[in-house]
């Protein structure tokens, strides 16, 4: 695919963005539309207009990965088909006899169930760096200590004392 001209980018841009905004990856949506993620940011920091779009589009990128994340953590997504998978590879380990099927699909079931922990981690972890003010670790600071003050008696201006 040909470079696009100077006046089709906004455009490609706003697709572009449009598809971020979804959740998809930048990569692959620039990917989708022939270009490299180099080329969008490129454009993106000259044009103060896009620029703003396109920060747009990743703070909501960021809700798509939260959303997502939610999601997963409640099993709305493949969790299920990969359940019944489970399932069927227990009853076919129970039918041919294997006395160790209750085991295997117990580690069957971990490995679900780890995978998608690792699925929602990941996804919380791109959400805050991506936005960091709505999904970042809050951070507080405490400041203890004691300040010492020692009081001279008078004020010096220029050449004046003056008493206290």
């Amino acid at each position: 695919m040909a470079r696009p001209r100077k006046h089709e980018r906004p455009a490609l841009i706003r697709k572009i963005c449009a598809t971020i905004a979804n959740g998809q990856l930048v990569k692959d949506a620039c990917a989708e539309h022939g270009i490299t993620a180099g080329q969008v940011r490129e454009w993106v920091a000259a044009d103060p207009e896009l620029s703003a779009l396109y920060a747009r589009a990743r703070e909501d990128q960021a809700h798509a990965l939260a959303e997502q994340a939610l999601s997963i953590a409640t099993g709305d997504d493949l969790t299920a088909a990969r359940e019944e998978a489970v399932d069927e590879a227990s009853d076919a380990m129970r039918e041919q006899g294997d006395r160790l099927w209750f085991q295997k699909t117990q580690e069957l079931r971990a490995g679900v169930i780890q995978r998608d922990k690792m699925r929602v981690d990941t996804l919380k972890w791109l959400a805050s760096k991506i936005a960091p003010r709505n999904y970042g670790e809050k951070v507080q600071a405490e400041v203890s200590g004691t300040v010492a003050h020692e009081h001279s008696g008078s004020i010096t201006w220029g050449n004046v004392e003056i008493p206290l």
